[in-house]
C-alpha cells in the first residue's frame, strides 16, 4: 500500500517577509509606510511558527539606481509625482561582449495627479514581457551598504533561513521577490532565484508578509501565484503605502482576482501551520 500523502493532503509552508527595512519604516526611513514597524511583532510571532522555510526579502540598490528621482534631470525629478519609462533590456540589441548596451530609459514626465502612484502602475503580472513599463519615482532609500538598507532590528533575523537582496541592477525596478518588472530573473538584479529555493525545499505554499502591501507584497505575492504555490497575504502582518481604495483595495482586487487568499492569522489556513511538527 503506498502511504505516500496525497496533493490534496500534502502541505510544505513558507513564510515570506518581505521588505521590512529601515527605509520603510518611520521615524526616519526615507520613504516610511505608515505602521511599518509596528507590525514586527505579529511577523516575529509568525517566524516561531513551524514554517519550512522562511525568507526574507530587501531592497539593495546601487547608487543612482533608476527608480530615484535624483537620477533624473530636472524638471521631472520629483519624488512622488514624476514617473520614467524604461524599456526591457532583454528586448535591446547586446554589445559584442554580451553585455546590453545604451541606457534603458525613455523619457521622465510628471503628473499632478496623484493616482498615477496607485498600484495600478504595475503591471497586474510581472511577467509579461512587455517592452516598454512606466515606474514611479522615489526619494533615495535602501542603498546597498546603508543603515536605510538594513533589516529593522525589532524582526528577529535569527529565525531566517535565507535573505534575498533584489533591486541590485541600477536600471531595473524589481517589485517582486522572483523577477525584475518585465519578468525576467537574472544574477545581477537579485542575489539568489527565489522561486528556486521554494521549488528545491517543496514548497507548496506561501505565506505573505511585509511592506509595502500595495507593491512588494503585492507583486511578490502575483509572481509566487504564478510559480505555481498556494499563496496567503497575511493583512495583520501588512502595511501600505496607500492603505485606501487606490492602493491597498485595488490591490486585494487584484490578489483575489489571480486566487491569492488575504487571510487572517487568527484563520484557519495559520492554524494548519501551528499544527505541524
Amino acid at each position: 500500500m503506498n502511504d505516500a500523502p496525497t496533493s490534496r493532503e500534502y502541505f510544505k509552508p513558507a513564510l515570506l517577509v518581505v521588505d521590512m527595512q529601515e527605509d520603510f519604516c518611520g521615524p526616519s526611513g526615507s520613504l516610511a509606510v505608515e505602521g511599518g514597524r509596528d507590525i514586527a511583532p505579529t511577523i516575529n510571532s509568525l517566524l516561531s511558527l513551524p514554517f519550512a522555510l522562511k525568507i526574507a526579502t530587501k531592497d539593495a540598490h546601487p547608487q543612482g539606481h533608476v527608480s530615484f528621482a535624483i537620477s533624473h534631470p530636472p524638471p521631472n525629478n520629483k519624488a512622488f509625482e514624476s514617473a520614467v519609462k524604461i524599456s526591457n533590456p532583454m528586448r535591446r540589441r547586446r554589445t559584442r561582449s554580451g553585455r546590453v548596451g545604451g541606457s534603458n530609459i525613455i523619457k521622465t514626465t510628471t503628473s499632478n495627479d496623484k493616482s498615477h502612484y496607485s498600484s495600478n502602475c504595475i503591471p497586474r503580472y510581472l511577467s509579461d514581457r512587455t517592452q516598454f513599463h512606466e515606474i514611479p519615482l522615489w526619494p533615495v532609500h535602501c542603498v546597498q551598504g546603508t543603515k536605510g538598507a538594513e533589516i529593522i532590528p525589532e524582526i528577529d533575523v535569527s529565525k531566517l533561513d535565507e535573505v534575498v537582496e533584489k533591486g541590485k541592477d541600477s536600471g531595473l525596478e524589481m517589485f517582486s521577490g522572483f523577477a525584475d518588472i518585465f519578468g525576467s530573473k537574472s544574477p545581477e538584479a537579485a542575489s539568489q532565484d527565489l522561486a528556486g529555493l521554494l521549488h528545491c525545499a517543496g514548497i507548496t505554499t506561501v505565506f505573505a508578509v511585509g511592506l509595502a502591501g500595495d507593491y512588494c507584497v503585492k507583486c511578490t505575492a502575483l509572481d509566487a501565484k504564478k510559480e505555481g504555490f498556494e499563496v496567503y497575504v497575511v493583512k495583520e502582518a501588512t502595511r501600505s503605502v496607500d492603505a485606501g481604495e487606490n492602493g491597498w483595495g485595488k490591490a486585494t482586487k487584484e490578489m483575489r482576482e489571480a486566487r491569492i487568499e488575504i487571510i487572517s492569522v487568527e484563520g484557519p489556513e495559520m492554524a494548519r501551520v501551528k499544527s505541524l511538527k
